[in-house]
């Protein structure tokens, strides 16, 4: 029997990133024999254009829709429009800055996960090679939480923190590498798999904010279900990496951080 998968992506004033992300897509190993693929394209663009371009992609392996949200209602606030639309087995929520290798779908398919696995957080890797998971191993500790709380106090403070941080440690923190799949506390928000039991008890993704905190709020509403997080080595993603938020300010990227941070700080 051929398997259906969903891919749900926002889309913001950036058509040509969602193309690729669509190319990737199509050159999935086994689409149409092992599997079909169904991809909802959620506009938060505010702009017709856009919509048009979305809606002129040729892709005729893959079963295309596109939403236009007619506002920008966020990164979940998106998503969840895309989950109203599918009935998917699995659905890949993700950034459309996104490329997956081409054996993404034809190993997701053939591996056995336990009903208690609720999503799975691929291997996300930037095209720099920077590894974003497994993105938080273990809820912080105190001075991790310390720290954010400094961080949020202040935008002045946050801009000085990052100057020093750059100065101490000039290299990125690399997160370990793990060759096995295993539980961790959240990944990264730019790509998650909804499996069936989180399908099965959810319709929609929780969360309060407009923007930031996404993954502390869908790892509380995995973990509040029972449900387990699972990394997975074995499904690897390249990111391009914020090329959306690019094209907001920095204040105000970071102003939308902060007003999300009190409440989904004790999920950290």
């Amino acid at each position: 029997m051929v398997q259906k998968i969903g891919f749900i992506s926002v889309n913001y004033k950036n058509f040509e990133v969602t193309r690729d992300l669509c190319k990737s897509l199509e050159s999935q190993s086994g689409l149409g024999e092992l599997f079909e693929i169904e991809c909802i394209i959620v506009d938060n663009s505010e702009s017709e254009d856009q919509v048009k371009e979305l809606s002129s992609f040729e892709f005729p392996r893959l079963n295309m829709r596109v939403i236009d949200a007619k506002r920008n209602v966020g990164y979940f606030g998106g998503l969840n429009l895309g989950l109203r639309e599918t009935n998917s087995k699995y659905v890949v929520i993700c950034n459309n800055d996104l490329k997956f290798h081409e054996e993404f779908c034809a190993i997701l398919i053939s591996q056995d996960y336990d009903p208690s696995v609720f999503s799975i957080a691929p291997d996300v890797v930037t095209v720099d090679g920077y590894r974003q998971n497994p993105h938080v191993l273990r809820p912080m500790n105190w001075f991790r939480r310390m720290q954010l709380d400094l961080y949020y106090s202040n935008y002045y403070i946050a801009r000085f923190m990052l100057v020093l941080l750059a100065v101490l440690r000039p290299r990125r923190r690399r997160l370990p590498v793990l060759h096995e799949g295993q539980e961790i506390h959240m990944g990264i928000g730019a790509c998650y798999v909804l499996m069936p039991g989180f399908l099965n008890k959810f319709n929609k993704l929780n969360f309060p904010n407009f923007l930031y905190g996404e993954e502390a709020y869908f790892s509380k509403q995995i973990h509040d279900a029972g449900g387990i997080l699972w990394y997975e080595p074995k499904l690897n993603v390249i990111h391009a990496e914020s090329l959306s938020t690019a094209k907001i300010p920095k204040r105000q990227t970071y102003e939308y951080a902060k007003e999300g941070y009190p409440e989904y700080r004790r999920m950290l």
